[in-house]
């Protein structure tokens, strides 16, 4: 299916951008203290944290089983007033899930 664009009279996007510019993208790395790893993606306005930390000890309820697996905790948060919608969620994280499990 075809991306629409939509242009208001003056010939801009609803963003301000004109038809051919792009969003600034600018990415960071190392941006928080204390953490294994961490950066900082951001394009036009939408920022994206990444944090990394671990490894762990195993709690006390894992099994031996458990001792030659790994766990991976992912987080994800929008902030209020986010154009995110449900159904997008689930595909994006879907999408995220599937990324870090082949690279595993």
């Amino acid at each position: 299916m075809a991306r629409v664009e939509y242009l208001n009279v003056s010939g801009l996007r609803s963003d301000g951008r004109r038809a051919g510019e792009v969003r600034a993208l600018a990415a960071s790395c190392s941006v928080l203290p204390h953490t294994d790893g961490s950066a900082l993606l951001e394009c036009g306005g939408t920022k994206v944290l990444a944090i990394v930390s671990g490894p762990h000890e195993a709690s006390k309820r894992a099994t031996v089983k458990d001792a030659e697996a790994a766990s991976i905790n992912v987080e994800y948060r929008y902030v209020g007033g986010s154009e995110a919608t449900a159904g997008r969620l689930g595909a994006h994280v879907q999408a995220a899930f599937c990324c870090v499990r082949s690279q595993l």
